[in-house]
């Protein structure tokens, strides 16, 4: 009984010191493992950034663009950046939002790949593309009454002091314009509001799609457009002004796309440069004398 015993409590031993044994070596194992993907995250070369490309970009620098994700980068995900540094792949976004975009106004949107095996950061960007020019023109209060008994506001301007921007068919103003007559390059004259920062939006959004129209009709219709204004935003009220035509009034309240063939129609007939204005403020109504 004592040498059963005693073989017992050995063999109990024996398991226990490999017990004890594999759990040191899984500790090891474990902390090796740990090492070494703390080695290839933070130390080794597999996610170190070697390139920084920028596609899509034309009148935007890629240093700009390159800042601007660097930014965010450090901005939005500090804890990555403290943690792995800028010059790791994996503290770079997968995406930039529209808000962060908006810090550079030219800009509609940014994406991001990182492609591991030849270490590049790729961004691509997409551009506004220009649509008309939006100028606020310096202006003098002179209250007088148009021919259909509704008060207007006349104002006076110097070009000089003139503040215009292109526009997108966002409504979004992205870069310094200049003014200009014609068809070609239509550019509104704003009586009525006060000059906006570059990425604001010339007009409420519900009136943006309206004024798209308007100018697109302008266009097609063949008109020798003098001028295109805004005289009171509070009317929602556009009104282009021809060299040898009638005046054309327009709402912002509904689109135009249906006035141009009323146009071109009118246009054909005897006298239309003795007409005064073609009015299509009321929809679905064309009036005109």
């Amino acid at each position: 009984m004592e040498v059963g015993t005693y073989l017992s409590a050995s063999q109990k031993k024996r398991k226990q010191r490999r017990r004890y044994f594999f759990i040191a070596l899984s500790v090891i194992v474990a902390c090796l493992i740990f090492l070494f993907a703390f080695w290839l995250v933070f130390k080794s070369p597999v996610f170190k950034v070697k390139n920084m490309v920028v596609y899509g970009n034309t009148s935007v620098s890629s240093d700009d663009i390159i800042s601007l994700v660097r930014s965010v980068a450090s901005e939005k995900h500090n804890i990555k950046e403290s943690i792995f540094g800028i010059g790791n792949m994996l503290a770079w976004p997968n995406s930039i939002s529209s808000s962060d975009v908006s810090a550079i106004p030219e800009l509609t949107g940014i994406k991001i790949e990182k492609d591991y095996i030849s270490h590049t950061i790729a961004i691509t960007v997409t551009e506004r593309k220009p649509f008309a020019v939006w100028c606020f023109m310096p202006k003098t209060d002179i209250s007088d009454e148009n021919n259909n008994n509704e008060t207007s506001t006349v104002m006076t301007a110097q070009e000089a002091d003139e503040e215009c921007y292109w526009f997108d068919t966002d409504g979004i103003m992205f870069e310094n314009g200049f003014d200009s007559e014609g068809s070609l390059i239509i550019a509104i004259h704003d009586y009525s509001q006060t000059p906006a920062p570059l990425g604001a939006a010339i007009l409420p959004a519900r009136f943006i799609p309206n004024l798209i129209s308007i100018f697109n009709v302008l266009r097609a219709s063949g008109l020798n457009v003098r001028e295109v204004r805004l005289n009171d935003i509070s009317m929602e009220e556009i009104q282009a002004t021809t060299y040898d035509g009638p005046d054309i009034l327009f709402s912002l309240r509904f689109s135009a796309d249906v006035d141009l063939q009323v146009i071109k129609s009118v246009m054909a007939k005897p006298g239309f440069n003795k007409l005064q204005y073609l009015d299509f403020r009321t929809e679905d109504r064309a009036y005109y004398k």
